[in-house]
């Protein structure tokens, strides 16, 4: 199969999946080998992408904070790869911007040993500070601020 292929059935499948099934999953899905998660949670953010869902935006976040806790290389492996498409989907989708702000957040503080990543989101925050304002979602904006402050602090001088 093409890897650079979003993967439609296992985003959909997501998508459909009670939030109790997902989270009795975990366990499972965390003994898989990185190599693979990396590539489906890329493929399930690059779907996102094409077709954003609100169900599918919290399931993938749930994922990620369940695999942050238990295996934070592999949110590194998949921020290293995904941060900046899906900070470029806040200023594009409309139906679940706040959770995918949650997942920029999410990334961020799991790489907070990485200036690289920070610095890579910098050219598109004024736009997405922007964007949130005009939608008045005001939590996710004062997130996404804090996070800011908290690594200008972390890396003086950027």
């Amino acid at each position: 199969s093409n890897s650079s292929c979003p993967a439609a059935c296992l985003s959909m499948v997501l998508e459909a999946v009670s939030p109790t099934i997902l989270e009795q999953s975990v366990p499972a899905i965390l003994n898989q080998p990185q190599d693979s998660l990396v590539l489906v949670l890329s493929r399930v953010i690059a779907w996102q992408e094409d077709r954003p869902a609100p169900n599918l935006a919290n399931h993938v976040l749930s994922l990620v904070t369940a695999l942050g806790r238990d295996r934070p290389n592999l949110v590194a492996s998949v921020s290293q790869t995904c941060l900046v498409r899906l900070v470029q989907q806040v200023t594009q989708v409309t139906t679940c911007r706040d959770k995918l702000v949650m997942l920029v957040v999410l990334m961020l503080y799991g790489e907070q040993h990485s200036q690289a990543a920070f610095q890579s989101l910098l050219p598109f925050l004024p736009e997405v500070l922007d964007v949130l304002a005009r939608d008045k979602q005001w939590a996710a904006r004062v997130m996404l601020l804090e996070a800011t402050q908290y690594f200008n602090i972390l890396f003086p001088g950027l």
